[in-house]
Protein backbone atom coordinates (compact mmCIF):
# COMPACT_ATOMS: atom_id res chain seq x y z
CA UNK A 1 0.00 0.00 0.00
CA UNK A 2 2.87 2.37 0.78
CA UNK A 3 4.42 1.70 -2.61
CA UNK A 4 1.08 2.34 -4.29
CA UNK A 5 0.75 5.70 -2.51
CA UNK A 6 4.34 6.62 -3.49
CA UNK A 7 3.58 5.71 -7.10
CA UNK A 8 0.46 7.89 -7.11
CA UNK A 9 2.37 10.85 -5.60
CA UNK A 10 5.21 10.41 -8.09
CA UNK A 11 2.83 10.22 -11.06
CA UNK A 12 1.10 13.40 -9.92
CA UNK A 13 4.41 15.19 -9.36
CA UNK A 14 5.76 14.18 -12.76
CA UNK A 15 2.78 15.81 -14.45
CA UNK A 16 4.60 19.11 -13.97
CA UNK A 17 8.18 17.82 -14.20
CA UNK A 18 10.64 18.94 -16.89
CA UNK A 19 10.48 16.61 -19.95
CA UNK A 20 13.99 15.19 -19.56
CA UNK A 21 13.42 14.59 -15.85
CA UNK A 22 10.12 12.83 -16.49
CA UNK A 23 11.79 10.70 -19.16
CA UNK A 24 14.56 9.75 -16.73
CA UNK A 25 12.02 8.48 -14.23
CA UNK A 26 10.08 6.65 -16.91
CA UNK A 27 13.26 4.86 -18.01
CA UNK A 28 14.28 4.05 -14.44
CA UNK A 29 17.35 6.29 -14.68
CA UNK A 30 16.51 8.36 -11.61
CA UNK A 31 15.09 7.48 -8.21
CA UNK A 32 12.81 9.87 -6.26
CA UNK A 33 14.82 9.60 -3.06
CA UNK A 34 13.75 12.33 -0.60
CA UNK A 35 16.90 14.27 0.31
CA UNK A 36 15.13 16.29 3.01
CA UNK A 37 15.12 13.38 5.46
CA UNK A 38 18.80 13.84 6.37
CA UNK A 39 19.01 17.64 6.28
CA UNK A 40 19.70 20.07 9.15
CA UNK A 41 16.71 21.62 10.89
CA UNK A 42 17.32 25.03 9.33
CA UNK A 43 16.59 23.70 5.82
CA UNK A 44 13.30 24.50 4.13
CA UNK A 45 10.85 21.63 3.72
CA UNK A 46 8.01 21.87 1.24
CA UNK A 47 4.65 21.50 3.00
CA UNK A 48 2.87 20.91 -0.32
CA UNK A 49 4.87 18.94 -2.86
CA UNK A 50 7.76 16.54 -2.31
CA UNK A 51 10.76 17.93 -4.24
CA UNK A 52 11.87 15.90 -7.25
CA UNK A 53 15.62 15.25 -7.54
CA UNK A 54 17.60 17.19 -10.11
CA UNK A 55 19.09 14.65 -12.56
CA UNK A 56 22.75 13.68 -12.07
CA UNK A 57 24.99 13.19 -15.13
CA UNK A 58 28.60 12.04 -15.25
CA UNK A 59 31.20 14.06 -17.14
CA UNK A 60 32.16 10.69 -18.64
CA UNK A 61 28.98 10.91 -20.76
CA UNK A 62 29.72 14.03 -22.87
CA UNK A 63 26.89 13.42 -25.36
CA UNK A 64 24.30 13.33 -22.57
CA UNK A 65 25.87 16.40 -20.93
CA UNK A 66 25.54 18.36 -24.16
CA UNK A 67 21.99 17.09 -24.73
CA UNK A 68 20.90 18.41 -21.35
CA UNK A 69 22.68 21.73 -21.83
CA UNK A 70 20.90 22.20 -25.16
CA UNK A 71 17.57 21.25 -23.58
CA UNK A 72 18.01 24.12 -21.11
CA UNK A 73 17.02 22.10 -18.06
CA UNK A 74 19.07 21.80 -14.83
CA UNK A 75 21.29 18.88 -13.93
CA UNK A 76 24.21 18.12 -11.62
CA UNK A 77 27.45 17.28 -13.40
CA UNK A 78 29.76 14.91 -11.50
CA UNK A 79 33.39 14.08 -12.23
CA UNK A 80 33.99 17.41 -13.96
CA UNK A 81 37.48 18.87 -14.20
CA UNK A 82 36.09 22.40 -14.51
CA UNK A 83 37.47 23.62 -11.16
CA UNK A 84 39.56 20.68 -9.95
CA UNK A 85 42.47 22.99 -9.11
CA UNK A 86 40.28 24.66 -6.45
CA UNK A 87 38.09 21.80 -5.16
CA UNK A 88 38.89 21.15 -1.50
CA UNK A 89 41.65 23.75 -1.70
CA UNK A 90 39.87 27.12 -1.74
CA UNK A 91 38.84 27.03 1.89
CA UNK A 92 38.15 30.38 3.60
CA UNK A 93 41.52 30.09 5.35
CA UNK A 94 43.29 29.52 2.01
CA UNK A 95 41.44 32.43 0.40
CA UNK A 96 42.35 34.60 3.37
CA UNK A 97 46.03 33.76 2.88
CA UNK A 98 46.12 34.20 -0.90
CA UNK A 99 43.34 36.55 -2.04
CA UNK A 100 45.45 39.66 -1.71
CA UNK A 101 46.08 42.12 1.11
CA UNK A 102 44.30 45.09 -0.45
CA UNK A 103 41.75 43.54 -2.82
CA UNK A 104 38.25 44.48 -1.68
CA UNK A 105 35.47 41.90 -1.72
CA UNK A 106 31.71 42.37 -1.90
CA UNK A 107 30.18 41.11 1.35
CA UNK A 108 26.53 41.04 2.38
CA UNK A 109 25.61 41.35 6.03
CA UNK A 110 22.36 40.13 7.58
CA UNK A 111 21.02 40.22 11.11
CA UNK A 112 20.11 36.55 10.73
CA UNK A 113 21.04 33.84 8.24
CA UNK A 114 18.49 34.95 5.62
CA UNK A 115 20.08 37.02 2.83
CA UNK A 116 17.38 38.83 0.88
CA UNK A 117 19.16 41.26 -1.40
CA UNK A 118 18.26 44.92 -1.74
CA UNK A 119 19.42 47.30 -4.46
CA UNK A 120 18.23 50.81 -3.67
CA UNK A 121 19.29 51.98 -7.15
CA UNK A 122 16.38 50.02 -8.62
CA UNK A 123 13.77 51.64 -6.41
CA UNK A 124 12.08 53.74 -9.09
CA UNK A 125 8.75 52.70 -7.62
CA UNK A 126 9.54 54.33 -4.25
CA UNK A 127 8.75 51.15 -2.39
CA UNK A 128 9.18 51.03 1.36
CA UNK A 129 10.88 48.09 3.03
CA UNK A 130 12.00 47.74 6.66
CA UNK A 131 15.77 47.90 7.03
CA UNK A 132 15.90 44.71 9.10
CA UNK A 133 14.24 42.72 6.29
CA UNK A 134 17.11 42.95 3.83
CA UNK A 135 20.87 42.76 3.68
CA UNK A 136 23.49 45.48 3.84
CA UNK A 137 26.34 45.48 1.32
CA UNK A 138 29.90 46.41 2.26
CA UNK A 139 33.43 46.12 0.88
CA UNK A 140 35.97 44.22 2.99
CA UNK A 141 39.35 42.65 2.51
CA UNK A 142 39.29 38.87 2.56
CA UNK A 143 41.16 38.97 5.86
CA UNK A 144 38.52 41.21 7.48
CA UNK A 145 35.72 39.03 6.12
CA UNK A 146 37.42 35.90 7.47
CA UNK A 147 37.76 37.48 10.92
CA UNK A 148 34.09 38.42 10.84
CA UNK A 149 33.04 34.84 10.08
CA UNK A 150 35.21 33.49 12.92
CA UNK A 151 33.50 35.85 15.36
CA UNK A 152 30.08 34.70 14.16
CA UNK A 153 31.04 31.07 14.83
CA UNK A 154 31.50 31.79 18.52
CA UNK A 155 28.80 34.45 18.95
CA UNK A 156 25.33 33.48 17.66
CA UNK A 157 24.11 37.06 18.16
CA UNK A 158 26.74 38.52 15.80
CA UNK A 159 25.66 39.67 12.32
CA UNK A 160 26.13 37.10 9.57
CA UNK A 161 28.41 37.82 6.62
CA UNK A 162 28.20 36.21 3.16
CA UNK A 163 30.95 36.93 0.63
CA UNK A 164 29.88 37.09 -3.01
CA UNK A 165 32.62 38.72 -4.99
CA UNK A 166 33.90 38.66 -8.53
CA UNK A 167 37.29 37.25 -9.41
CA UNK A 168 38.96 40.34 -10.83
CA UNK A 169 42.38 41.92 -11.00
CA UNK A 170 44.10 42.35 -7.66
CA UNK A 171 43.78 38.81 -6.33
CA UNK A 172 46.95 37.05 -5.22
CA UNK A 173 49.33 35.23 -7.56
CA UNK A 174 48.54 31.78 -6.11
CA UNK A 175 44.82 32.21 -6.77
CA UNK A 176 45.60 33.37 -10.29
CA UNK A 177 47.61 30.17 -10.85
CA UNK A 178 44.75 28.04 -9.52
CA UNK A 179 42.28 29.98 -11.65
CA UNK A 180 44.38 29.51 -14.79
CA UNK A 181 44.18 25.74 -14.30
CA UNK A 182 40.37 25.66 -14.55
CA UNK A 183 39.11 23.77 -17.61
CA UNK A 184 38.80 26.89 -19.72
CA UNK A 185 38.77 25.00 -23.01
CA UNK A 186 35.49 23.34 -22.03
CA UNK A 187 34.03 26.45 -20.40
CA UNK A 188 34.71 28.58 -23.46
CA UNK A 189 33.46 25.94 -25.88
CA UNK A 190 29.95 26.34 -24.48
CA UNK A 191 29.59 29.76 -26.07
CA UNK A 192 30.20 28.42 -29.56
CA UNK A 193 28.30 25.16 -29.11
CA UNK A 194 25.21 26.52 -27.38
CA UNK A 195 24.99 30.00 -28.86
CA UNK A 196 25.71 31.64 -25.53
CA UNK A 197 27.58 34.89 -25.31
CA UNK A 198 31.01 35.19 -23.77
CA UNK A 199 31.58 34.36 -20.13
CA UNK A 200 30.49 37.51 -18.30
CA UNK A 201 31.87 36.87 -14.80
CA UNK A 202 33.03 34.43 -12.15
CA UNK A 203 31.73 35.02 -8.63
CA UNK A 204 33.08 33.34 -5.49
CA UNK A 205 30.53 32.58 -2.75
CA UNK A 206 31.76 31.98 0.82
CA UNK A 207 29.26 31.45 3.62
CA UNK A 208 28.50 29.50 6.76
CA UNK A 209 26.01 26.76 7.60
CA UNK A 210 22.44 28.03 7.53
CA UNK A 211 23.11 30.98 5.24
CA UNK A 212 20.12 31.11 2.92
CA UNK A 213 19.43 33.05 -0.26
CA UNK A 214 15.64 33.24 -0.82
CA UNK A 215 14.21 32.07 -4.13
CA UNK A 216 15.16 34.27 -7.07
CA UNK A 217 16.08 33.95 -10.74
CA UNK A 218 18.93 35.25 -12.87
CA UNK A 219 18.85 36.41 -16.48
CA UNK A 220 22.07 34.60 -17.44
CA UNK A 221 23.04 30.97 -17.90
CA UNK A 222 24.94 29.70 -14.86
CA UNK A 223 27.33 26.89 -14.03
CA UNK A 224 27.70 26.68 -10.24
CA UNK A 225 30.77 24.71 -9.11
CA UNK A 226 30.95 23.51 -5.51
CA UNK A 227 34.47 23.72 -4.05
CA UNK A 228 34.18 23.15 -0.28
CA UNK A 229 31.31 22.03 1.95
CA UNK A 230 27.82 21.20 0.71
CA UNK A 231 25.15 23.44 -0.77
CA UNK A 232 21.46 22.64 -1.21
CA UNK A 233 19.31 24.22 -3.90
CA UNK A 234 15.56 24.13 -4.45
CA UNK A 235 14.65 24.93 -8.05
CA UNK A 236 11.41 25.89 -9.76
CA UNK A 237 11.03 26.13 -13.50
CA UNK A 238 10.25 29.46 -15.25
CA UNK A 239 6.62 28.42 -15.75
CA UNK A 240 6.18 28.66 -11.96
CA UNK A 241 6.78 32.42 -12.12
CA UNK A 242 3.16 33.23 -11.10
CA UNK A 243 3.40 30.78 -8.18
CA UNK A 244 6.46 32.52 -6.68
CA UNK A 245 4.92 36.04 -6.74
CA UNK A 246 8.05 38.04 -7.66
CA UNK A 247 8.55 41.58 -6.46
CA UNK A 248 7.72 44.29 -9.03
CA UNK A 249 10.35 45.08 -11.64
CA UNK A 250 11.21 48.47 -10.11
CA UNK A 251 11.37 47.18 -6.54
CA UNK A 252 14.83 46.95 -4.87
CA UNK A 253 14.20 43.18 -4.51
CA UNK A 254 13.53 42.68 -8.22
CA UNK A 255 13.89 39.04 -9.45
CA UNK A 256 13.22 37.67 -5.96
CA UNK A 257 10.12 36.05 -4.56
CA UNK A 258 8.09 38.27 -2.27
CA UNK A 259 7.17 35.17 -0.23
CA UNK A 260 8.77 34.11 3.01
CA UNK A 261 9.00 30.38 2.27
CA UNK A 262 9.26 29.70 5.98
CA UNK A 263 5.66 30.86 6.50
CA UNK A 264 3.70 31.26 3.26
CA UNK A 265 0.18 32.58 3.67
CA UNK A 266 -1.71 30.38 1.20
CA UNK A 267 -4.88 32.39 1.68
CA UNK A 268 -3.03 35.36 0.19
CA UNK A 269 -0.72 33.43 -2.16
CA UNK A 270 -2.65 30.29 -3.12
CA UNK A 271 -0.71 29.48 -6.29
CA UNK A 272 2.44 28.67 -4.34
CA UNK A 273 0.92 25.31 -3.45
CA UNK A 274 0.98 24.44 -7.18
CA UNK A 275 4.72 25.06 -7.64
CA UNK A 276 6.74 21.86 -8.06
CA UNK A 277 10.25 22.15 -6.53
CA UNK A 278 13.31 20.23 -7.67
CA UNK A 279 16.13 19.56 -5.24
CA UNK A 280 19.90 19.14 -5.47
CA UNK A 281 22.61 18.82 -2.83
CA UNK A 282 26.01 19.72 -4.25
CA UNK A 283 29.13 17.97 -2.96
CA UNK A 284 32.65 19.34 -3.54
CA UNK A 285 33.49 18.81 -7.21
CA UNK A 286 29.86 18.88 -8.40
CA UNK A 287 28.74 21.44 -10.99
CA UNK A 288 25.10 22.48 -11.29
CA UNK A 289 23.80 23.76 -14.62
CA UNK A 290 21.32 26.45 -13.61
CA UNK A 291 19.51 27.75 -16.71
CA UNK A 292 18.46 31.38 -16.96
CA UNK A 293 15.08 32.27 -15.45
CA UNK A 294 14.99 29.13 -13.27
CA UNK A 295 14.10 30.01 -9.68
CA UNK A 296 16.57 28.86 -7.03
CA UNK A 297 16.50 28.94 -3.23
CA UNK A 298 20.00 28.30 -1.87
CA UNK A 299 21.12 26.94 1.52
CA UNK A 300 24.64 26.35 2.81
CA UNK A 301 24.66 23.05 4.68
CA UNK A 302 28.17 23.34 6.17
CA UNK A 303 30.39 26.00 7.65
CA UNK A 304 33.08 27.29 5.28
CA UNK A 305 30.92 26.55 2.24
CA UNK A 306 32.64 27.79 -0.93
CA UNK A 307 31.37 27.87 -4.53
CA UNK A 308 32.33 29.63 -7.75
CA UNK A 309 30.03 30.28 -10.66
CA UNK A 310 30.36 30.90 -14.39
CA UNK A 311 27.81 33.34 -15.77
CA UNK A 312 27.10 33.54 -19.50
CA UNK A 313 24.86 35.97 -21.34
CA UNK A 314 22.57 33.91 -23.58
CA UNK A 315 22.55 35.28 -27.13
CA UNK A 316 20.54 32.35 -28.53
CA UNK A 317 16.99 32.91 -29.85
CA UNK A 318 16.71 36.59 -29.09
CA UNK A 319 13.73 36.77 -31.48
CA UNK A 320 10.44 35.55 -30.00
CA UNK A 321 9.62 32.02 -31.15
CA UNK A 322 5.94 31.08 -31.26
CA UNK A 323 4.46 29.41 -29.34
CA UNK A 324 6.32 31.32 -26.67
CA UNK A 325 8.66 29.33 -24.40
CA UNK A 326 8.70 29.42 -20.59
CA UNK A 327 11.82 31.54 -20.37
CA UNK A 328 10.68 33.85 -23.17
CA UNK A 329 7.41 34.37 -21.28
CA UNK A 330 9.36 35.55 -18.22
CA UNK A 331 11.32 37.97 -20.40
CA UNK A 332 8.04 39.15 -21.99
CA UNK A 333 6.52 39.83 -18.56
CA UNK A 334 9.50 41.95 -17.59
CA UNK A 335 9.51 43.84 -20.89
CA UNK A 336 5.78 44.62 -20.77
CA UNK A 337 6.07 45.75 -17.17
CA UNK A 338 9.01 47.98 -18.13
CA UNK A 339 7.28 49.46 -21.19
CA UNK A 340 4.08 50.21 -19.27
CA UNK A 341 6.13 51.98 -16.60
CA UNK A 342 7.97 53.96 -19.28
CA UNK A 343 4.67 55.04 -20.83
CA UNK A 344 2.71 55.89 -17.68
CA UNK A 345 5.43 56.46 -15.09
CA UNK A 346 6.43 53.86 -12.53
CA UNK A 347 4.04 54.86 -9.75
CA UNK A 348 1.08 55.24 -12.12
CA UNK A 349 1.84 51.87 -13.71
CA UNK A 350 1.89 50.34 -10.22
CA UNK A 351 -1.58 51.76 -9.55
CA UNK A 352 -2.83 50.33 -12.86
CA UNK A 353 -1.45 46.91 -12.00
CA UNK A 354 -3.05 47.09 -8.55
CA UNK A 355 -6.47 47.91 -10.03
CA UNK A 356 -6.16 45.05 -12.48
CA UNK A 357 -5.17 42.64 -9.70
CA UNK A 358 -8.35 43.55 -7.79
CA UNK A 359 -10.44 42.30 -10.69
CA UNK A 360 -12.39 45.51 -11.24
CA UNK A 361 -14.73 45.47 -14.25
CA UNK A 362 -13.35 47.42 -17.21
CA UNK A 363 -16.17 49.98 -17.00
CA UNK A 364 -15.18 50.91 -13.45
CA UNK A 365 -11.56 51.63 -14.32
CA UNK A 366 -10.36 55.21 -14.73
CA UNK A 367 -9.88 56.39 -18.32
CA UNK A 368 -6.10 56.70 -17.99
CA UNK A 369 -5.98 53.17 -16.53
CA UNK A 370 -7.82 51.81 -19.54
CA UNK A 371 -5.46 53.72 -21.81
CA UNK A 372 -2.40 52.08 -20.23
CA UNK A 373 -4.00 48.64 -20.40
CA UNK A 374 -4.91 49.16 -24.06
CA UNK A 375 -1.27 49.99 -24.75
CA UNK A 376 -0.25 46.67 -23.13
CA UNK A 377 -2.86 44.79 -25.18
CA UNK A 378 -1.46 46.24 -28.40
CA UNK A 379 2.00 44.97 -27.41
CA UNK A 380 0.71 41.52 -26.53
CA UNK A 381 -1.20 41.06 -29.80
CA UNK A 382 2.21 40.64 -31.42
CA UNK A 383 2.59 37.42 -29.42
CA UNK A 384 -0.89 36.11 -28.61
CA UNK A 385 -3.83 35.83 -31.02
CA UNK A 386 -6.54 35.25 -28.41
CA UNK A 387 -7.97 38.23 -26.51
CA UNK A 388 -8.95 35.84 -23.73
CA UNK A 389 -5.33 34.69 -23.40
CA UNK A 390 -4.16 38.31 -23.30
CA UNK A 391 -6.58 39.22 -20.50
CA UNK A 392 -5.60 36.15 -18.50
CA UNK A 393 -1.91 36.94 -19.07
CA UNK A 394 -2.34 40.50 -17.77
CA UNK A 395 -4.14 39.40 -14.65
CA UNK A 396 -1.49 36.75 -13.99
CA UNK A 397 1.16 39.47 -14.32
CA UNK A 398 -0.37 41.44 -11.44
CA UNK A 399 -2.09 39.16 -8.92
CA UNK A 400 -0.33 39.09 -5.54
CA UNK A 401 2.42 41.46 -6.70
CA UNK A 402 0.98 44.98 -6.53
CA UNK A 403 -1.68 44.86 -3.81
Amino acid sequence: ALLERDAVRLEAALAGAPPLLAAAFAEGLATPTPIAAGLPDFCWRSPHKQPLPVPIVSAGEPAEVMQRLKAGEPFVLTGSRLCMSAVGKWTPAYLCAHFGETALCTVFESADANFRYWDGRKNRGNYHFPDEAHTRKELLTMRDFYAKTRRALTNPAAPRAYLQTGLVEGVGAQLVRDFARFDWAWAKSLSATLGWGALSSNVVFVGMAGHTTPAHFDEQQNLLAQLCGRKRLLLWRPADWPCLYPFPLFHPCDRQTSLDLRAVDLAKFPKFADAQPLEAVLQPGDVLFLPQYWWHHVENLDDDCVSVNFWYVDNAQRDVQLPISEKANVALRRNVERMMAEKAGTERAHAVFAELALGKPEAELAEDTRSVLDYARVLLRNVFTSEEVIERWLVELTVGRFT
